[in-house]
């Protein structure tokens, strides 16, 4: 792969031009444009002025889902299957990339209240999306809304990316399932940490299920979008 950072930030226009050179001399199979970008770009546009093939986020490609929702429904698959099935340990032999929610995991879905936290473009939009164009029922916080809380509480599953410390025994219920895309820096006796919008800590004891953070849905991102990289590849 080749890793390009630029000194400075350019104009959207000078960027894609820039881009398109870059392009032209790695050839590569894909491109990541790392977020968020900067209030004047379009992220859309931008993907749209380079070869589609090569979006392997699905920004525009239709080809391929969003890697971080494609590991959010490996996340919620692992859920179904963990409360449905009678065994202690759950294999992942379902799993086969790329993947998409079951008729009978989209029905159980409907039966329960899922909150997805904030607005994101790298979390909560695209899965919001997702699970609209699959017209499973969710609410969603912001940032603004004096009401979070409340949603928290009512939630049989909560599905956050902010990057802030949100969820805490206070504001959840017991049983409820936590699936974390977030991240932040929490010093702890003098040390810095990665944590994600909750404390695995406070809340192990009252959440059913949870992912963890460091390791947990992060990892599961990062394979998805390979997984979105090597189907490119083939295809090309």
């Amino acid at each position: 792969f080749v890793l390009w950072q630029l000194p400075e930030i350019p104009t959207p226009v000078i960027f894609t031009e820039l881009l398109k050179l870059k392009i032209a001399k790695v050839t590569p199979h894909g491109v990541l444009i790392q977020q968020p970008l900067p209030p004047a770009y379009d992220i859309t546009k931008t993907y749209l002025d380079i070869p589609i093939y090569m979006d392997i986020e699905g920004h525009v490609n239709r080809l391929y889902t969003f890697p971080l929702v494609l590991s959010c429904i490996l996340g919620l698959s692992w859920v179904y299957y963990r409360q449905t099935s009678i065994h202690e340990h759950i294999h992942l032999e379902f799993v086969k990339l790329p993947i998409a929610l079951s008729p009978k995991m989209i029905d159980w879905l409907r039966t329960r209240t899922v909150v997805v936290a904030g607005r994101g473009l790298t979390t909560g939009k695209p899965i919001a999306q997702y699970l609209t164009s699959l017209d499973i029922p969710y609410q969603q916080t912001n940032s603004r809304s004096k009401k979070n809380d409340d949603l928290y509480r009512s939630a049989d599953i909560i599905i956050t990316g902010v990057g802030k410390e949100i969820l805490t025994p206070k504001n959840i219920k017991p049983g409820v399932v936590l699936l974390n895309f977030g991240l932040r820096e929490k010093i702890t006796d003098g040390h810095k940490r990665l944590r994600g919008d909750y404390d695995d800590d406070t809340i192990k004891d009252i959440a059913a299920l949870y992912s963890g953070t460091p390791g947990g849905l992060g990892p599961v991102d990062v394979t998805c979008m390979y997984a979105n990289l090597i189907s490119a590849a083939k295809g090309s």
